[in-house]
């Protein structure tokens, strides 16, 4: 027997009530708890002071209470007691999500009905309107009644379409519905509704918001297998044995009157990419041209052009034509990268410059310099503003679920869900965040300062980016990785394993940093709290550019957070990257744990070129306690490929300072992916779903483009040499005996098998079964782990 409420649901002291135990003064319950029940009956009025401590005024509450409900007045939470008050919040999520909706087009109406056990972690609800679903105790969902009625005819969540996902949406006009769901997507049109793959799915805005919306179901395309599933402005081409790749409607029409004329073109290698003033559309068997005018021409296969790593235009999801002739450096280490930023934003001064961040986490007081406090953020954009420099800031609000509220104030341990929320309010946000933010807004009276929290994002998401811009003389410049003001990237902390992190950074300049800054315009511009707070660098000319490296900036936003439609070009960009590869795919991530589009562009890459070698370096599964259940899934993601290509797929954790798993360093905070020697792809975006299509990410696409160079220092190009340089890191060589491709890739062989000393790696073991977390009351239960993961942990 367990709860139900979702604020009592999994909390292992409160569980145990309706087995016997109670509590009181003289029991061990935890403080979470007793706060949660303190808080409990504050909602219902009843005064009790959230303590965590189990003292008279909790007693008096817990007798007013029980008195109320015709219970001996004893001061104790037995179980009647507990059973009680677990049923008066057994609707909280469902009111809660009908009262957001209030007025909208999915407004619920009042509750007609109870709440009704629907599958394990899976409840429903009957309101006046629709009916609303709840998953995993910890989020509420409104389905439309024609998606339910159709959700409920497959199965429920045990059938084809699985749990909910998403609440119901407007599809980029009113006459279009959509919900997605944990395996597809119901679509709704004015004629009929239809279900969508989740790669098909994706595929449609991964590949280019400009194809618009989806106009009905894959249809048949010859006797192959493939399919073409229509939209707005193009088509999902689905090849077998190929991923699903968007197209535009005249390279769609192309292709198809190629295959209708004996000329098959076979399947997409990738998605569309820049060549000049043209955009490339490459295909097993030949590559379609498309001008700026929008015919298309048939070339040959194009393997060789550097233009393949970067996207086309799509203003509508903020992708920019690729930065030609500019400049970057890569910094290694965050010590190095705060050094960097200090001397930048110290070197800004009147009018014309400004200084803006977006992060996730961001502490004012951290010193850039060690032990110097003139460092610190306080003191740095307190300068500036006296300099006449501009500052703004976008913080995240560290809030993964805005409602309800007590899931922000309490956090139970004993359930995965509430391992990571306590995991984010002991590292980020309002102790961190919300100082920075009133120390910014607390400058404005002295020049001219602006900073706020942001929350707009989608349930159990957040703003992940991590960027720095500057604006001096006439200059740009652009931090975007993993480098933000956090305390652990500098220093050991006290029960966070591997810190100081590992982690890496690239200074974009001028033509490169203008791009993230049009972002950022975005993102300010868009917030309803940033009224009365333009922007300096809004308009700002484009700086002038010369230097050896093109740079495409790309992004991941949920779905109107800030843009109508989801932004997926970061997923685009790394996906497309990874299928490009000739030789050698190289990733290094905190996580790691994959995602499907990720998945099949390593399979692709690994079955289409037979010497092709994929490189994985990653935080030590024992540092990563803010990811529940990531050894089993990063298992799921590597077991199928080093089993198919033995040899070819080489996985390491990083070893610490000291020698250990769990030492300084250890922890790779890093979200890198290398293809070639030609391609570097960086930025905050994890190696996961939440980072391709759940939470704010930027990613920034790195090509010189004279190549990869020579295999010596000095002649090496600059992706080369940035590999080289790391690779030293964790090989522990010098980066000047490294440089060939195929050599150091056979000293990763080596160190597999533990034959290269000095390695600050070691081999990871993707076929072992780890342990799995456990949930209510120390019992395991996959389903509901799976629930939750989906839901909390990683969503799409």
């Amino acid at each position: 027997m367990s709860l139900v409420s979702p604020r009592f649901f999994g909390v292992a002291d409160l569980e145990a009530c309706l087995d016997g135990t109670s509590i009181s003064a003289d029991s061990n319950a935890s403080t979470d708890a007793i706060a949660l029940i303190q808080q409990s009956f504050g909602d219902l009025s009843i005064d009790c002071p959230v303590t965590g401590h189990y003292d008279d005024a909790t007693a008096a509450a817990v007798n007013t209470y029980k008195e109320r409900n015709g219970l001996p007045s004893d001061g104790i939470v037995e179980s009647d007691a507990m059973r009680a008050l677990d049923a008066e919040f057994i609707y909280e999520l469902f009111e809660a999500k009908a009262a957001e909706l209030v007025g909208t087009r999915f407004d619920p109406g009042k509750r007609t009905g109870e709440r009704e056990e629907l599958a394990e972690g899976v409840a429903g609800c009957s309101f006046e309107n629709t009916t609303l679903i709840e998953v995993s105790h910890q989020i509420v969902y409104v389905l439309t009644p024609a998606s339910f009625a159709a959700w409920t005819e497959a199965g429920g969540a045990d059938g084809t379409f699985g749990t909910p996902a998403s609440d119901a949406f407007e599809l980029l006009d009113s006459s279009r519905v959509a919900q997605e769901f944990a395996e597809l997507t119901w679509v709704s049109l004015p004629e009929g509704a239809f279900t969508l793959p989740l790669d098909i799915w994706q595929a449609g805005w991964a590949g280019a918001s400009s194809i618009g919306a989806p106009t009905g179901a894959p249809v048949p395309f010859g006797e192959d297998g493939t399919t073409l599933t229509l939209h707005d402005a193009g088509a999902v081409l689905t090849v077998p044995g190929a991923p699903p790749t968007a197209i535009p409607p005249e390279v769609m029409e192309f292709w198809s009157a190629q295959a209708l004329a004996g000329n098959s073109l076979g399947a997409p290698t990738g998605l569309g990419f820049v060549v000049g003033d043209q955009r490339a559309f490459g295909f097993a068997l030949g590559t379609i041209m498309l001008d700026n005018v929008g015919t298309p021409s048939l070339t040959g296969v194009m393997n060789d052009s550097l233009q393949r790593f970067f996207l086309p235009r799509d203003e509508a999801s903020c992708l920019l034509n690729p930065a030609i002739n500019t400049s970057a450096t890569a910094i290694i280490g965050a010590a190095s990268a705060f050094h960097a930023m200090r001397a930048d934003i110290a070197a800004t001064n009147g009018a014309a410059d400004f200084v803006y961040i977006l992060s996730w986490h961001c502490n004012i007081d951290l010193p850039f310099d060690a032990g110097d406090l003139g460092s610190t953020l306080r003191s740095l954009l307190g300068a500036c503003v006296s300099r006449g420099v501009q500052v703004r800031a976008m913080l995240w609000a560290g809030e993964i679920a805005p409602s309800p509220p007590y899931i922000l104030r309490v956090h139970p341990a004993g359930a995965l869900a509430f391992q990571l929320q306590t995991y984010i309010n002991s590292h980020t946000p309002h102790a961190f965040n919300d100082a920075a933010v009133n120390f910014i807004n607390g400058l404005a009276p002295t020049g001219d300062a602006a900073a706020l929290l942001d929350n707009r994002h989608l349930p159990y998401g957040s703003h992940h980016q991590k960027v720095v811009l500057i604006g001096t003389e006439g200059r740009m410049i652009a931090y975007v990785g993993g480098v933000e003001a956090n305390i652990d990237r500098v220093q050991t902390v006290a029960g966070e394993a591997g810190s100081p992190l590992f982690d890496i950074s690239i200074r974009l300049e001028d033509y490169g940093a203008w791009h993230v800054l049009q972002m950022f315009k975005e993102r300010w511009g868009r917030h309803p709290d940033h009224a009365g707070a333009p922007l300096r660098g809004d308009p700002l000319p484009m700086p002038a550019h010369n230097g050896p490296l093109t740079v495409q900036a790309s992004y991941t936003f949920g779905r109107g957070f800030p843009f109508p439609q989801p932004v997926q070009t970061a997923a685009a960009v790394l996906s497309n990257g990874i299928r490009r590869a000739r030789s050698f795919v190289y990733i290094e991530d905190q996580y790691c744990v994959g995602s499907p589009m990720q998945r099949a562009a390593l399979e692709y890459f690994l079955s289409t070129q037979s010497a092709g070698i994929a490189v994985f370096v990653l935080a030590p599964d024992v540092c990563v306690s803010d990811l529940p259940d990531v050894g089993f899934r990063r298992r799921e993601l590597f077991r199928p490929l080093v089993t198919a290509y033995p040899g070819r797929v080489l996985v390491f954790e990083r070893v610490g300072s000291d020698g250990s798993m769990t030492g300084p360093n250890a922890y790779v905070h890093s979200k890198l992916v290398i293809v070639d020697d030609e391609a570097c792809f960086t930025g905050s975006a994890n190696s996961n779903r939440r980072s391709w299509f759940h939470d704010s990410e930027v990613v920034a696409t790195v090509v010189d483009n004279n190549g990869a160079g020579g295999t010596v220092p000095n002649t090496r190009g600059w992706v080369r040499d940035f590999r080289c340089k790391l690779w030293s890191q964790h090989l522990g060589l010098p980066d000047t005996v490294l440089g060939d491709p195929a050599t150091d890739l056979g000293k990763w062989v080596a160190a597999s098998t533990g034959g290269l000393p000095g390695a600050r790696v070691k081999a990871f073991n993707a076929l072992v079964q780890p342990s799995r977390p456990t949930l209510i009351l120390n019992v395991q239960a996959p389903r509901l782990l799976n629930l939750l993961w989906d839901t909390f942990c990683d969503p799409t």
